[in-house]
């Protein structure tokens, strides 16, 4: 729960429904969409570091909201919790309410449902930006 800064991992199970398998502490962010790297060692994230913000930006999307990228490497199918990285910030200038991730030809996509999709380079230079004004 992103208020108490811990993720937990549920494995789904045909009969009993949800088995915990892993708490990951100290995320202190709001993950919202999760997608796999083509590997398939890492997971990205869309994510809403401050929260209260975000739900401002819904209700006005004049109200900026901070957008934010998260790694999470796995290891052995769980998240190895200390090698958590932030790939991204932005205080809301460049995107607002990011809501996913995804690497895509050497490129890091951002997307946000209310605002727009931002390209990157994996240092973090931008390189375009898609959508009209809002």
């Amino acid at each position: 729960m992103p208020l108490e800064g811990t993720m937990h991992v549920y494995e789904t199970q045909k009969e009993s429904g949800l088995k915990l398998v892993q708490d990951v502490p100290e995320v202190h962010t709001g993950i919202d969409n999760f997608q796999m790297t083509q590997s398939g060692d890492t997971l990205l994230a869309g994510a809403h570091p401050i929260l209260y913000k975000i739900f401002a930006h819904i209700g006005d999307v004049v109200s900026r909201a901070p957008s934010s990228v998260i790694r999470l490497p796995l290891s052995n199918g769980l998240v190895d919790h200390e090698k958590i990285t932030e790939l991204f910030y932005d205080h809301g200038d460049l995107i607002s309410g990011s809501t996913v991730a995804q690497i895509h030809s050497g490129q890091l996509l951002i997307g946000s449902v209310i605002d727009k999709l931002v390209v990157c380079d994996l240092y973090g230079k931008v390189v375009g930006r898609k959508g009209g004004k809002i």
